[in-house]
């Protein structure tokens, strides 16, 4: 099982968009956002700061509540869905997973035991970064997927 850490993180500016679905669609805003976001990111000339990245705000069967996300390092304006946000800083459970997708729920699990057996409360929402891209990694026991949890 993957390691989890506390560290202190440092805030982090987005272009993002936030999308409502359900568990067994959400997967498909992601090759849909995506592309479009690395778009607009060249068009507009700016200047990438980090991976692509997930937001959970709300994940149950039926309101699955996700922001995909694109660290910059410059703003940018609003375009269409697409907006400027930020992840804010502070103290975060981490748990760095590598492995297919589909062991990310069990990993998801181990975290969520973790921040339970902590004194600090979560806080906010919490989110993942892939520092693999499945489109040039074709191995998928390779691919690497950050856990990012804030807490108190």
């Amino acid at each position: 099982m993957p390691e989890i850490i506390t560290k202190t993180i440092p805030s982090q500016r987005i272009l993002s968009v936030t999308k409502h679905s359900t568990m067994k669609e959400f997967m498909s805003l992601f090759d849909e956002w995506y592309p479009k976001m690395w778009g607009y990111i060249a068009e507009t000339g700016v200047q990438m700061a980090g991976a692509p990245l997930c937001i959970y705000h709300d994940f149950v069967e039926n309101n699955v509540v996700i922001e995909l996300g694109m660290p910059i390092a410059n703003d940018v304006a609003s375009s269409g869905d697409m907006t400027m946000d930020a992840i804010p800083g502070g103290m975060a459970a981490y748990l760095k997973y590598t492995g297919p997708y589909s062991g990310l729920q069990a990993a998801w699990m181990q975290m969520r035991e973790y921040v339970g057996s902590l004194d600090k409360q979560p806080k906010g929402p919490c989110w993942e970064v892939y520092r693999s891209d499945p489109r040039t990694e074709p191995d998928p026991s390779k691919l690497v997927t950050e856990i990012y949890w804030l807490l108190e």
